[in-house]
């Protein structure tokens, strides 16, 4: 049966050279985050027809919801989009290109109000109509900015507020697009690049002060500094260079601060927390924490240095927790310390074995 409704499509700009241009695997989930960032923070009660790659198409019945309703909706999703934006920036760990350009995507919004009809398909209600196709096509126009809200004359036409009051208040701008099937479509819309100033820098992440370097091995792999650091810094890549390592619980398709993973060996298990990423020119520090009991926690700082077409890798190891409390404590925190230096000096050459043999290309 045919309804009133409103439609409402954020949709997501760069979409598509975003996915085709970087790496396939983490553009997918990192699409996935901001989408779920997105219907999260859903305020007006909508409900979701379909999720269309970049987009999600909101509808709902009756009424159609204020401006001021749909502007702050607007603006909920749209600083939520990109705080999120910038947390992912902050604590990125991958440098492949879906994780460096993440930035660059924006969001803008379409709201209409039209007829349209709803077709149950399996659990699913498809919308049809000529509304949702104009909808649609609304996506692509003339608007000189990838970020604002589109309102169409229709939609405008079905509030009770002044609109020309809001106008004055909210500087509302004319848009007139040409589509084919359908004429001249009138709207007007809002820029809000602007509202990006009133972000807060995101939170930096808390790392705990260090007690004291421990030890230190080095070696050099014939790879490039992206090569080896792809590698160690991938959580699912592990399994390949330490030895001993059963098996690896990870919720995280993409290692960032502060994700927490779990290594189980035979004899041990440690819980490893990442703790910084800092990219310098021909030079990446990427650190983890070891966490094996309350009295045992090791940081391993990773210095990863371009030399002439080859990486030097040194590795640095640092004690946290309390050690020093007994004698027993002190013995145990030595002999699992001598484990852990001898156990990385092997996995430092099968390291090197797996990056040379491998010759990723990021």
């Amino acid at each position: 049966m045919a309804t009133q409704s409103l439609l409402f499509v954020p949709d997501i700009s760069g979409f598509t050279k975003f996915v085709t241009q970087t790496e396939l695997s983490h553009s997918r989930h990192i699409i996935s985050e901001l989408l779920s960032v997105i219907i999260n923070q859903n305020e007006l009660d909508l409900n979701i027809s379909e999720i269309e790659g970049d987009a999600v198409l909101f509808y709902r019945n009756g009424v159609p919801p204020t401006f001021n309703e749909i502007f702050e909706q607007s603006k909920k999703m749209f600083l939520s989009f990109h705080s999120y934006l910038k947390s992912i920036e902050h604590n990125n760990v991958c440098q492949c290109g879906a994780c460096t350009s993440v930035t660059n995507l924006t969001l803008k919004f379409i709201s209409h109000y039209g007829v349209l009809e709803e077709v149950a398909i399996d659990k699913f209600n498809k919308l049809i109509g000529s509304d949702v196709i104009l909808v649609h096509r609304l996506l692509k126009n003339s608007i000189p900015s990838h970020e604002y809200i589109l309102l169409t004359e229709n939609y405008l036409n079905n509030q009770s507020d002044n609109i020309d009051l809001i106008d004055k208040e909210i500087k509302l701008q004319t848009n007139i697009e040409e589509i084919n099937n359908f004429g001249k479509i009138n709207s007007k819309y809002i820029s809000l690049t602007d509202l990006k100033s009133s972000l807060p820098p995101p939170t930096k992440s808390e790392i705990l002060k260090l007690k004291g370097k421990v030890g230190k091995l080095s070696i050099d792999i014939k790879t490039t500094l992206i090569n080896v650091h792809s590698i160690i810094s991938n959580v699912d890549h592990k399994k390949n260079w330490i030895k001993g390592l059963n098996k690896i619980k990870n919720s995280n398709k993409i290692n960032r601060v502060n994700n927490v993973h779990t290594c189980e060996f035979s004899n041990m298990k440690m819980d490893v927390t990442t703790l910084s990423n800092n990219v310098c020119e021909n030079e990446i520090t990427f650190s983890e924490e070891g966490y094996i009991s309350d009295k045992i926690i090791i940081i391993f700082e990773y210095v990863l240095t371009d030399i002439d077409n080859r990486t030097n890798v040194e590795l640095r190891f640092y004690s946290k927790g309390d050690t020093n409390k007994n004698l027993f404590d002190r013995i145990k925190f030595k002999i699992i310390l001598t484990m852990l230096m001898n156990m990385m000096k092997s996995n430092l050459k099968r390291l090197k074995k797996y990056c040379e043999e491998l010759q990723i290309q990021i």
